[in-house]
């Protein structure tokens, strides 16, 4: 498992949404609360998996920006 940490501010409003998203990856990489800036990203498989920040203001702007996480094999 791995945490995400994003943050989002806006100079001329307030922010009004906020989401995580799974955007690519291999099964699991489950979502604790997509809601959340710090989510937990539980279930990982060996593979590369895309998270997707999105947020919107209280003028219906939107903004998003992209991790990229790389699992490796399990150590023996």
């Amino acid at each position: 498992r791995t945490v995400l940490t994003g943050s989002a501010s806006d100079r001329d409003g307030t922010i009004y949404a906020r989401a995580w998203r799974k955007v690519s990856g291999p099964a699991g990489g489950d979502i604790s609360d997509s809601l959340s800036l710090t989510p937990t990203i539980f279930n990982l498989q060996q593979g590369t998996y895309t998270y997707q920040l999105v947020v919107r203001d209280n003028n219906n702007q939107e903004t998003t920006d992209n991790v990229v996480i790389n699992v490796g094999a399990p150590l023996v």
